[in-house]
């Protein structure tokens, strides 16, 4: 049985028996360290300004009409971003939420089983396929793509919705897991590090076969999280060889990951069209410069894919405000509200309205920024955006000085949310990832301030 229980306020004491404070000295500990309660925050900012400048003086001339106006609100997101990031960062770290990671402790072996067999299935109940077509799939990918469509547009819903309603129930449990086993890898049993591999593993294949990315990033920003907890950790106040050389590793380890995303995702791309080295936004009626060498195409499509969210939102700005509360925010939410509002309220939204326009919400983006403005206004969006900082710090707080699981997948989720801040909603894309995302977020919220105890704890 499941019971809440206020954690009483106490000061343990050290080994001469006086009292201190645990969560001062972990502060002051944390501070030591350059970088380690704001290094989530200087990679959000380089990113973010980054694609916005990427954006204003890359490949892309954008007609854009209202510069002055997304400048002026990107920079009061950006400013109430870093009010709730600071804010976050000075506030005390919460309790670690030690029975949860005992719980993912004790069943450990059958959380990876089971993420194994739920990602294997995934390839079939999306796709058609089975996985051991992959050899085929990645052969020809552009038709692989389109197949994948017109099988989502004819196959039969009395497999797919109990599957997903699963799905959503075991992806929070499954994510713990993966995170536990990826921080702990040396730890694990040989079988369980072979079944940590098979999830990835099979969490990339469904990507692959569905012809999307979502998958390939969030797997890839799961694993870099869980390592850059780790290595924060491990960090003490003074600076010494082994430290450097952690830091170097680290680094040529996010640098690896990137560059083979960057490589997988552009081979993809130009499978996908054909071998075609043109990059143009039809739509906006805007072709790259200078993509007639792999450089330069690589580049082109990574600022094309990075940017051209904001042109959306230079649209929709251009639109009025009609409120879809509480559903615009996530498209993954379109479902409940069909059902509940009628079909025809999310038309009101802005993703839908300059779709009316040409700009295609199907495969073209608007920021994550005009998502929430579709609820609330883009006047209030700056508030989202504090809550955003806030909760970064406070996730990345607990997960390197508490050694908080739940926090360190709260993390990764704020991460993943943070780099597509340019394109989209992305922890609201699917509802397996909207509904992990809520449930250990809250799961995390609770455990801060209360103690939580388990059935067999």
């Amino acid at each position: 049985m499941t019971q809440l229980r206020r954690t009483p306020v106490r000061l343990p004491s050290d080994s001469a028996g006086s009292p201190r404070l645990p969560s001062r000295a972990a502060d002051t500990a944390g501070q030591r360290n350059l970088g380690k309660l704001y290094l989530p925050y200087l990679v959000f900012a380089l990113f973010n300004v980054g694609t916005y400048l990427a954006f204003l003086y890359g490949p892309f001339a954008w007609p854009i009409r209202n510069a002055g106006l997304m400048s002026g609100l990107l920079t009061a997101f950006f400013v109430f971003y870093t009010a709730g990031y600071v804010f976050g960062a000075q506030r005390q770290v919460g309790r670690p939420g030690r029975e949860v990671t005992d719980w993912v402790v004790r069943h450990l072996g059958v959380l990876l089983l089971v993420g194994v067999l739920v990602f294997a299935a995934s390839i079939y109940v999306y796709t058609g396929e089975f996985f051991w077509n992959t050899a085929r799939i990645f052969g020809d990918q552009q038709e692989n793509y389109y197949d994948t469509l017109r099988y989502g547009e004819t196959s039969s819903s009395l497999l797919n919705a109990p599957f997903v309603l699963l799905k959503i129930v075991l992806q929070p449990l499954i994510t713990l897991g993966l995170i536990y086993a990826t921080m702990n890898f040396r730890r694990l049993k040989p079988w369980e590090k072979g079944a940590l591999l098979a999830v990835y593993l099979f969490w990339v294949l469904f990507s692959v076969f569905r012809g999307t990315d979502k998958e390939i990033f969030d797997i890839a920003v799961i694993f870099l999280t869980a390592t850059a907890v780790n290595y924060y950790r491990s960090l003490t106040g003074r600076v010494s060889l082994a430290q450097l050389v952690r830091s170097l590793l680290f680094v040529t380890l996010a640098v690896v990951t990137l560059v083979g995303f960057l490589s997988v995702f552009s081979q993809r791309k130009l499978t996908r069209t054909g071998g075609q080295t043109n990059i143009c936004v039809i739509e906006a009626g805007v072709c790259a410069r200078g993509t007639d060498t792999p450089l330069g195409y690589v580049y082109g499509l990574t600022v094309a894919y990075a940017t051209h969210g904001y042109y959306g939102m230079s649209l929709a700005l251009q639109e009025p405000f009609n409120t879809t509360f509480p559903f615009g925010n996530a498209p993954a939410l379109k479902p409940l509200s069909d059902a509940v509002m009628g079909e025809e309220y999310l038309e009101h939204s802005y993703p839908n309205k300059i779709d009316r326009r040409g700009w295609d919400n199907g495969v073209r983006w608007s920021t994550a920024y005009t998502s929430w403005a579709s609820d609330i206004s883009f006047w209030l969006v700056p508030f989202v955006m504090f809550l955003v900082g806030l909760v970064t710090a406070l996730s990345w707080k607990d997960a390197v000085l508490n050694e908080s699981l739940l926090a360190t997948a709260v993390f990764s989720f704020m991460t993943t949310m943070s780099l597509f801040l340019s394109a989209n909603n992305q922890v609201g894309i699917a509802l397996d990832s909207l509904s992990a995302f809520i449930v250990i977020t809250l799961v995390w919220l609770v455990t801060r301030t209360y103690r939580l105890r388990l059935r067999g704890h």
